[in-house]
């Protein structure tokens, strides 16, 4: 079996360094790398072509992700494609474990995990509900930071969505999932991915990808729990002004809604939750999900524009 590793940047003069060297150092290296450029204004460019630890090679076109992993999986000449994120550093085994294809598997799903420096970073990751994908295979949430597939997967499911500029992985995952492909679980192939920096940078990640999950219609049920929470905690708001009673109502869902960052924090084992994360975990909470309902009315607009005109078209 031969591997191509795909990925895409745009600007990551900051982390391309580590990305690569962390690929160069693999127990395991790739047949073939492609890496698409998005028409990068800072360094990023310049830094990749003078990385000689690798035979890499370079397309520069003007697109969002999902174009530009599609042009680098056409450019590739193998049957077996890795993908993954330059925002990553990959375990020295990663790329050995991430394909381990057997004759019977389409997709290996790989693993990652978040790079924690601080009480924030551990803030930040322990809101984003991804330690439940760890109990069991089939809840595992996919992640193109880490994953390897069979060409004709990609084919068969028309490629990345282009038409998203944001989810479009999770997008590609849920067609993955719904097709019944054979997928083996690679646990021990590990990225680390970084956090974000700032609350501004948090509520455009969020924003974003929610933007994209109301384009595509995804994950409608949970969106729309999420809207009705935030109704009914408003109601209860001002129901409280005459009774008090209602107000604890508030508290006490509230805290539970808490319970789960709260116990995610903890398992992180880094940090005592007793600390300024018990005030930053509740503002990230409702920060984030502001966010998010922000992105998926402006999604559901969007896509409901894009439609119409569509329809005007034909």
């Amino acid at each position: 079996m031969r591997f191509s590793l795909i990925t895409t940047v745009k600007n990551e003069q900051e982390t391309i360094n580590d990305f690569l060297e962390s690929l160069s150092a693999q127990s395991k290296t790739p047949d073939e790398i492609v890496i698409v450029d998005g028409m990068s204004s800072d360094q990023t460019l310049q830094k990749i072509k003078s990385f000689k630890k690798l035979n890499i090679k370079i397309i520069e076109e003007n697109s969002n992700i999902a174009k530009g992993r599609n042009i680098a999986i056409r450019n590739t000449a193998n049957d077996f494609i890795v993908v993954t994120d330059v925002g990553c550093t990959l375990k020295v085994d990663w790329f050995e474990k991430i394909t381990s294809f057997g004759r019977e598997n389409d997709v290996v799903v790989g693993n990652y995990k978040p790079i924690i420096q601080s009480i924030f970073d551990a803030c930040q990751y322990s809101i984003m509900g991804l330690f439940k994908s760890n109990k069991k295979d089939e809840d595992f949430v996919i992640s193109s930071r880490s994953l390897a597939f069979r060409k004709r997967v990609w084919e068969e499911l028309g490629g990345y969505p282009e038409w998203l500029n944001y989810s479009e992985d999770m997008y590609f995952h849920n067609q993955i999932k719904r097709a019944n492909y054979r997928v083996k679980y690679a646990k021990e192939a590990f990225v680390e991915w970084r956090q974000r920096k700032t609350l501004k940078q948090i509520f455009k990640q969020f924003f974003l990808y929610m933007e994209g999950d109301g384009m595509a219609k995804m994950h409608t049920t949970r969106h729309l729990i999420r809207f009705l929470t935030y109704f009914t905690a408003v109601l209860l708001v001002i129901l409280g002004l005459g009774n008090p009673l209602y107000l604890l109502l508030i508290v006490g869902g509230f805290l539970l809604y808490l319970s789960v960052p709260y116990s995610n924090f903890i398992r992180l084992k880094r940090y005592s939750l007793f600390t300024s994360a018990l005030f930053i975990i509740p503002f990230l909470l409702i920060y984030s999900d502001v966010a998010k309902m922000a992105g998926y009315v402006s999604g559901i607009l969007k896509g409901a524009k894009e439609r119409n005109l569509l329809d005007t078209s034909d």
